[in-house]
């Protein structure tokens, strides 16, 4: 028989639909390899989940930042008479208790709570623009016109005395040459145009005039005495029921003025909720600065 008759009926069958369709043998399933495939663009990321401000508040939920940016505020409003470190206690859930309960008659504080009393606290910042005079050598602060910071010689605390008149505020201090420091570092931030004065004796010193703003700084030193060195901040009078010492709240080296930083919780409740301060949350009414048993300033 000639081949060509073999030979057309085996392609035929080859390429029938039934053989196409048929699987092929293992050792014809090699796969040969090819190259790799892109990896899939990244997916973004997805954003927080929206803050539930009836959540109680809970400590845990915040970094250190945020937590001492809160107890500076509670020591702002007089709430707050601890460390600004970052560590929240019983006595910050204490301050942040007194707190809400004095500005909204709750007892348990929420998110909101929270948000509110950060709000107030950074629009108060901001609205002051606080001044910072630092000397880093001695580890001073001037927070003006909020507070006189001082760190004693020990590093172990700082020590506050409000003096018997309303519109003056005193630091102790030991070291005579800080406290010229002191003097000095008061010097370069007041308006030289408007310098009123410096003055230094053996026993005393004393540096007054405007800082910028208009508001007026009067630093007096006495030395020689038990407590070798007083220091005296006096408060000009539109700031005096906003006054408030915050010698308790300064870390070593850092006297930035306080900040929420972006993408923090704070931030996002802010964020998120631009209406805190609405109408529905009343400022009390301002206690006298005189009156012994009242923080000295203004509660937010």
């Amino acid at each position: 028989m000639p081949l060509w008759r073999l030979t057309l009926p085996m392609l035929a069958l080859l390429l029938s639909p039934a053989f196409l369709a048929s699987p092929l043998p293992a050792a014809a399933q090699t796969s040969v390899p090819m190259a790799d495939a892109p990896a899939s663009p990244t997916q973004p990321s997805q954003a927080p989940a929206p803050v539930d401000l009836s959540h109680p508040f809970d400590a845990s939920a915040f970094t250190a930042d945020e937590l001492e940016f809160l107890q500076r505020a509670l020591i702002f409003t007089g709430d707050y008479t601890g460390v600004a470190d970052g560590q929240w206690r019983i006595d910050s859930d204490d301050a942040l208790i007194g707190y809400v309960a004095r500005q909204f008659g709750s007892v348990k504080p929420t998110l909101r709570d929270a948000g509110v009393l950060a709000e107030r606290f950074s629009a108060e910042v901001a609205r002051n623009d606080w001044v910072n005079l630092y000397a880093p050598d001695i580890d001073l602060s001037f927070t003006y016109p909020r507070a006189l910071v001082t760190q004693d010689d020990t590093g172990g605390g700082y020590d506050d005395h409000l003096a018997h008149d309303r519109v003056f505020f005193r630091i102790i201090r030991t070291d005579r040459q800080a406290t010229l420091d002191m003097h000095a570092a008061l010097q370069a931030g007041i308006d030289r145009s408007d310098l009123h004065g410096h003055r230094e004796t053996d026993r005393s010193a004393s540096t007054n005039g405007y800082l910028p703003g208009g508001r007026w700084a009067y630093l007096n030193s006495t030395f020689g005495t038990p407590l070798d060195t007083s220091v005296v901040i006096r408060a000009a009078p539109g700031d005096l029921t906003r006054a408030r010492l915050i010698a308790s709240a300064a870390r070593p080296g850092r006297h930035a003025a306080p900040q929420i930083h972006p993408g923090s919780l704070l931030d996002r409740i802010l964020a998120a909720h631009p209406d805190l301060s609405d109408a529905r949350y009343s400022v009390p009414s301002p206690r006298r600065v005189d009156d012994p048993a009242a923080p000295v300033d203004q509660p937010l």
